[in-house]
């Protein structure tokens, strides 16, 4: 038996903006490597569960698969299939990103924030909302069909102080007012940057 001990994180506090709007590295690849991340300006430590759903959703909804800028994108070769969307978020940092491989990387920055101050203005569609609802609502009916990915969902579950079927409960609860405030709240095209890897040696 030992005397029960007190795990303390201290951790240097993240600014609210970007160090830098643009970043290069030059490094033998076929085509340039981007990515656009939005950094939130977070007022606590860490996201709720339901904040990282909001987000997620939204991603989808802005440059997802089934989104019509991630096909306008595709049709006019800005992008390729490995074009993809994250929420990148831990304790005391988070960014929404979207990455993926073009030779016209700034054009496709420019869409995505035209997309992003339309949705802003104008709301989310609401069809939009329910297509993306449903779909990460089966792929969270789908995890229960792995048993690694079940034991995953219980550790993480475990740290993060949530139940395993709290994902569910909370996906049913967001609204499409739930979205836009997220949305508001957590993007900011000025406080956005952008990293490229390219090959500047190529001809």
């Amino acid at each position: 038996p030992k005397e029960s001990k007190r795990i303390e994180r201290k951790f240097c506090k993240e600014p609210a903006t970007v160090v830098e709007r643009f970043a290069m590295k030059n490094l033998s690849v076929a085509m340039p490597i981007f990515a656009i991340g939005f950094k939130e300006d977070i007022k606590t430590p860490m996201r709720t569960l339901k904040e990282s759903m909001e987000s997620n959703i939204l991603l989808d909804i802005i440059a997802g698969p089934t989104s019509s800028l991630y096909e306008e994108m595709l049709n006019d070769n800005l992008i390729n299939t490995t074009f993809d969307t994250e929420y990148f978020e831990g304790y005391g940092y988070s960014a929404h990103i979207f990455n993926g491989e073009s030779e016209n990387y700034e054009k496709v920055r420019e869409r995505i924030n035209q997309e992003i101050t339309k949705l802003m203005e104008t709301g989310v569609d609401e069809e939009s909302f329910k297509r993306i609802k449903k779909k990460h609502y089966g792929s969270l009916i789908m995890d229960f069909d792995s048993i690694d990915s079940i034991s995953n969902s219980l550790i993480s579950a475990h740290f993060n102080g949530e139940g395993l079927f709290d994902q569910l409960k909370l996906l049913e609860s967001i609204t499409i007012d739930d979205v836009n405030r997220r949305l508001k709240e957590a993007f900011n095209i000025e406080n956005s940057s952008m990293s490229v890897i390219k090959n500047t040696e190529a001809k």
